[in-house]
This record gives structure tokens, C-alpha cells and sequence, in this order.
């Protein structure tokens, strides 16, 4: 082998396999944080949500006893929702629709 050939080995590109796992590893810190902290506590919500919780007794499984009482009898429930539909209605106007509609009038 000369000293031109092992010269322009070392000039090439890693192999696109160990880039690839240079890159997964990388990413294994963050996935573990998005795991750790977004997906198993929303699962943990969902199955907390189909049973009966007051801790102080081991939960109960009441299947969609707790969403039917929430959409037929909480009036709390009802108001909150209207609040928050209110609320993003006013805050998508303000911040797309306006706008978008001052930017329009001043394109003439």
C-alpha cells in the first residue's frame, strides 16, 4: 500500500451504517427524557381514568361510568368546556386570522 493510497483512506466519509448508529445513539438520551416523561404518564392517565380513586382504597375498575357521569351530569364539566372552546376560538383569531388579514390589506 503507498503512503497516496492510505492518504485518501483516511479523507473518506464514515460508512453511512456507522453514521446512522452514531446518530441513534445520539438520540437515545432525548427519546429516553420523551419517554420517561410525556408517554408513560399519559398511559398512566388513561388507565387511572376508567376506575374509582380516592387514595385512601387500591383503585376499582368502573369502566366509562367516570366519563359518562362526566358528560351527563357535571355542570362544571359543561362550563369548562365552553370556556376553553371560547378561548381558543379568540386565540386563534388573534393570532392567525388577524394577521393574516393585516397582512392581506397591506399587500394593496
Amino acid at each position: 500500500m503507498t503512503t497516496q493510497s492510505m492518504s485518501e483512506k483516511s479523507n473518506q466519509a464514515p460508512a453511512p451504517s456507522s453514521r446512522r448508529g452514531v446518530g441513534i445513539l445520539l438520540m437515545l438520551p432525548a427519546l429516553w427524557l420523551g419517554l420517561t416523561t410525556l408517554l408513560i404518564p399519559s398511559i398512566s392517565t388513561v388507565i387511572l381514568s376508567f376506575q374509582r380513586y380516592d387514595m385512601l382504597a387500591p383503585p376499582q375498575f368502573v369502566g366509562w361510568e367516570n366519563y359518562t357521569k362526566l358528560l351527563t351530569t357535571d355542570a362544571a364539566f359543561a362550563s369548562a368546556l365552553g370556556f376553553t372552546g371560547n378561548l381558543v376560538l379568540w386565540q386563534v383569531a388573534s393570532v392567525a386570522v388577524i394577521p393574516l388579514l393585516l397582512a392581506w390589506s397591506l399587500s394593496y
